[in-house]
């Protein structure tokens, strides 16, 4: 019985290492790592919110003059 308990529990470790290894390439993903150059998504939607709207004033510029 307490053989099949820590058994149980050993396999629950494992599966909490794993899933916590997903949450941080998530966060990774999401976030980014400077320390690698890897940009995250946060900022890579930002940059293209950013160009998004300076195009649309150059375009609204044009439209105008």
């Amino acid at each position: 019985m307490m053989n099949e308990l820590k058994e149980n529990i050993d396999h629950l470790n494992k599966e909490i290492e794993h899933i916590k290894s997903s949450l941080d390439e998530i966060k990774t993903a999401i976030i980014g790592n400077e320390k690698f150059g890897q940009e995250g998504l946060v900022n890579m939607v930002k940059r293209h919110e950013e160009y998004i709207e300076n195009d649309n004033l150059i375009w609204q510029d044009k439209t105008f003059h």
